[in-house]
């Protein structure tokens, strides 16, 4: 297989959850009743994106799998989903860099997760500057792979676009609530 002369990286942020409460893990928040509803329509402005990801990875807490099990199955991917530690909080760029290692025959990834891990991580990727990640947005992040560079290192990124849910849902075909 030829080296990788770049990486495409879709970051998605988990949809609305539940509040954190005593009586619960922040691992067990799930999505709730609206965040469900959001991420079925994003998902569906992902499928009129075109977007075929290589593989989907998620954070293990339950509101990021649910997130990426809605996206994975209207995209038809639910064979490419898997669930990885590193994006369970606390991910940095060195975090990605061993995962996107760890999937060497891929080149776009679709990565499911968390604030401010994804805000940070597209940020130090294009080199600097404020990025705000909404929940149920997308960035899409294009980054070269230089021969002699250290892979996905800070400023190796392009950002394409960042969306917002109220973009995403707008693509999808259903008008955004005032």
């Amino acid at each position: 297989m030829p080296a990788r002369t770049g990486f495409r990286l879709y970051l998605l942020r988990h949809g609305d959850a539940e509040p954190f409460t005593t009586t619960r893990s922040d691992a067990e928040r799930a999505l709730t009743p609206a965040g469900i509803a959001e991420l079925e329509q994003v998902a569906q402005a992902l499928v009129r994106l075109g977007l075929h990801p290589d593989v989907i990875l998620t954070s293990p807490l339950r509101r990021a799998v649910q997130t990426a099990e809605i996206v994975a199955t209207a995209l038809q991917a639910t064979d490419r989903l898997h669930q990885v530690e590193a994006l369970g909080g606390g991910c940095r760029l060195s975090d990605l860099r061993r995962l996107v290692a760890q999937w060497e025959d891929c080149s776009s990834f679709l990565l499911v997760g968390h604030e401010p891990d994804f805000s940070t991580m597209v940020g130090e990727l294009i080199g600097g500057g404020a990025v705000d990640m909404k929940k149920a947005g997308l960035a899409y992040v294009k980054a070269a792979a230089t021969p002699g560079a250290e892979p996905l290192g800070p400023g190796t990124g392009v950002l394409i676009w960042l969306l917002t849910p109220r973009v995403l849902l707008d693509a999808a075909g259903r008008a955004p609530e005032a």
